[in-house]
């Protein structure tokens, strides 16, 4: 059975740039800011994923975003992970749905 499907925050730390795990995907926001029209202005994230890392926060504080992202308030555990690391756990531990 597939895993149900997530989306998480992600930071990039000397970009300083948020990337957004969409469905499998990675999308750049274009600011440290998300929200609708951050999201509107994404694009493909291209850059070496290795240096990403989960971000502690993945609640989303705009109501119409919010409704199109399905991040999860994820356990310590994983905070702060790498996105090899997230998706290894995700595996284990996902949601089946």
């Amino acid at each position: 059975m597939p895993l149900r499907p997530i989306d998480a925050i992600f930071v990039h730390p000397k970009q300083r740039l948020y990337v957004v795990y969409y469905r499998g995907e990675l999308w750049q926001l274009p600011r440290m800011k998300i929200d609708e029209r951050s999201w509107k202005n994404r694009r493909p994230y291209t850059d070496d994923s290795s240096s990403l890392y989960l971000s502690i926060h993945q609640a989303i504080s705009d109501p119409i975003l919010a409704q199109k992202l399905r991040t999860l308030d994820l356990p310590v555990a994983v905070r702060s992970s790498t996105l090899p690391r997230f998706e290894a756990w995700w595996e284990a531990h996902g949601l089946n749905g």
